[in-house]
């Protein structure tokens, strides 16, 4: 998944299965709609903006769950841009904020492009969140169904098993197996730095 800059397995709601769902939960079966009503229950809220507050916000638990498992992660500034090149009236992209007793537990930046949103980067804090994410995601789904997509893409996974955490997690919401897109292709023009590039 990591040799490529997109994975080529993405995990894919096709909402156009269900074309009289109007919630989430409409979407789900009863087992599944009880935990993603879990958060709710325990009192989890989420709202959605699009302004430097919101893109700091995100970054902050975005940062910092980076940290937590040793991987790289994009600067504040990337998102700043993204803000500044796609607006802040909420049309394409929208960064989503769940809380409990007014403390940020999770985050997550979806967009909206065609026929479909995508949901491109989250983050948490560590500790109890108590199922924070999943709050997250069901409210990016809400977003999808209110604006009449066909698809809500949940990003990329690394294999189709139980031994991928972001599989589970995102199979929760998309039991279909993931599309499988073509992949990154390069044109060689210079096949001695080329050889180079790749191996770092």
């Amino acid at each position: 998944m990591h040799a490529t800059i997109q994975p080529r397995l993405n995990m894919v709601l096709d909402l156009t299965a269900k074309p009289d769902a109007k919630e989430t939960f409409d979407l789900y079966p009863s087992k599944t709609k009880s935990k993603l009503k879990r958060p709710l229950r325990d009192g989890v809220e989420v709202d959605w903006a699009a302004d430097q507050e919101a893109i700091a916000v995100f970054f902050k638990t975005y940062a910092d769950m980076a940290d937590r498992h040793g991987i790289s992660y994009r600067p504040m500034t990337y998102f700043e841009r993204m803000l500044d090149a796609f607006g802040t009236d909420g049309d394409i992209l929208r960064v989503f904020i769940a809380k409990k007793d007014q403390q940020v537990l999770s985050t997550g930046i979806g967009f909206k492009y065609g026929d479909k949103i995508w949901y491109m980067y989250a983050g948490s804090e560590d500790g109890n969140i108590f199922y924070a994410p999943y709050a997250v995601q069901t409210a990016m789904i809400q977003w999808a169904l209110d604006a009449g997509v066909a698809r809500y893409d949940m990003g990329g996974i690394d294999t189709p098993d139980e031994t991928d955490g972001l599989y589970v997690f995102k199979h929760t919401f998309i039991k279909e197996a993931p599309v499988e897109y073509i992949g990154e292709i390069d044109v060689v023009l210079d096949e001695a730095v080329y050889n180079e590039l790749v191996q770092v």
